[in-house]
């Protein structure tokens, strides 16, 4: 679709986005009409699950890394989000007056303007490799409902008059967009966004490891859960593992939980040393979330070998490990959950594994389930289950447990989120 010049050019484009007759239409002629305005090979549509929540609704040529890490953030997080509160200021040259983020090179920006201009940045967009990004508001009654994100890996891709039209369309558009007829779509969006920052499905293989990977949710009607996890590569070949739980349900409870999972993954990175980024990540949520909320985290380093493990546990069940052997528990010293108080200490347990171990994270909603007698699911059954079926595949592995665990449960629906993340050396 190719996006014609003035007014009348622009009311047929709105016209046409509008009359879609499904939510999915809709989103995807408004992905045509941004590759046809743009030269952006990347674009994303956000629209607002609440004013604190922007997730991502439909994208095309985004990494899949990239769209984990931005598929749902805070309207208080970086410069998207300073769009999605119409909380710019024109006379700083990357804004435009209708309330638009615009780089044709991120370099010269990150150059050019203060800290204090920029505000906080999540640096994603940056370490994608991007050069052009431009977040444009999408009105409804002068009210700001979405984002339009676009980004490319080279520069110079938007040009002025580019940027003019799609900001004109994206003041028409919006209403469509929040449509009451479309609300159970938005909520499967939503769900999706969740999804796919918290647990998407990871492939069997990783770096050097096998991984398995399962989840149940709650049963209750608000059953989006905190539960989280990541897995991934560190420099010199060694391997990074998290999993948490972040306290409460709803859209609120995960959305701080991608946060979190976020900042513990960049921290990671940048130390390679679980205790100094549980330290790091306790210092930045203790000062930036309500005094009710937290967050258990479990987060492991294993060497490239796969032959040792590095734990530290913030208020977070130990990981199990096990072979047909026997099995054994580690980092039994947790230190507090995170946001909780500033300055607490965390300790790292090093742990040596033998070549067929696999090494089980969970979030303590697979070991609360109870009997008809009241009796729990505890750590030792789990840990003497991992032990007899070591034999299955880490896929299998994580599976069974959830399912062992589920018929153990007396209750028809589950009160929390189970998940478990199996890794094991290739």
């Amino acid at each position: 679709m190719n996006l014609e010049t003035g007014t009348d050019g622009i009311r047929a484009t709105a016209d046409s986005i509008m009359s879609a007759v499904s939510y999915e239409a809709l989103l995807t002629t408004l992905l045509d009409v941004i590759r046809s305005v743009s030269a952006c090979e990347s674009a994303m549509v956000r629209v607002f699950s609440s004013r604190d929540w922007i997730p991502v609704h439909a994208h095309t040529g985004m990494s899949p890394r990239f769209l984990r890490d931005e598929s749902l953030i805070p309207s208080v997080d970086c410069l998207c989000g300073r769009v999605a509160r119409g909380d710019t200021d024109p006379s700083l040259f990357f804004f435009t007056r209708s309330g638009s983020f615009v780089t044709n090179d991120v370099d010269s920006l990150l150059a050019r303007a203060t800290d204090e201009q920029l505000g906080p940045v999540r640096g994603r967009c940056i370490a994608e490799g991007f050069k052009t990004v431009a977040a444009v508001p999408i009105l409804h009654e002068r009210r700001i409902v979405g984002v339009l994100h676009m980004a490319s890996k080279q520069k110079e891709r938007l040009a002025p008059e580019a940027v003019e039209l799609l900001e004109t369309l994206c003041s028409q558009i919006g209403g469509s967009l929040v449509s009451e007829g479309f609300e159970l779509e938005r909520q499967r969006k939503l769900l999706g966004s969740l999804t796919e920052a918290l647990l998407p499905q990871p492939p069997e293989v990783i770096g050097g490891l096998r991984v398995g990977f399962a989840h149940r949710g709650a049963s209750a009607p608000d059953a989006v859960g905190g539960d989280f996890y990541d897995v991934f590569e560190l420099e010199g070949g060694a391997m990074g593992l998290i999993v948490g739980d972040f306290s409460g349900h709803g859209v609120g409870a995960a959305g701080l939980a991608a946060r979190c999972r976020f900042l513990l993954h960049r921290l990671l990175l940048e130390t390679a040393d679980p205790a100094a980024t549980l330290e790091a990540a306790n210092e930045e949520l203790a000062g930036s979330i309500s005094e009710d909320k937290f967050s258990t985290a479990a987060v492991v380093v294993l060497d490239p070998a796969g032959k040792k493990a590095s734990v530290a546990l913030a208020g977070h069940p130990p990981p199990i490990m096990a072979d047909r052997n026997g099995w054994a528990r580690t980092g039994e010293v947790a230190g507090p959950p995170l946001g909780v108080s500033r300055g607490a200490a965390y300790d790292v347990e090093e742990v040596a594994l033998s070549p067929e171990a696999s090494l089980v994270l969970y979030t303590d909603g697979l070991t609360d389930s109870r009997n008809e007698k009241g009796q729990r699911f505890g750590p030792r059954q789990l840990a003497e289950l991992c032990r007899s079926r070591s034999h299955l595949s880490p896929s299998e592995l994580a599976g069974e447990l959830c399912r062992v665990s589920d018929d153990y449960s007396a209750r028809k629906h589950l009160p929390d989120d189970k998940l478990v993340l199996v890794a094991r050396a290739q």
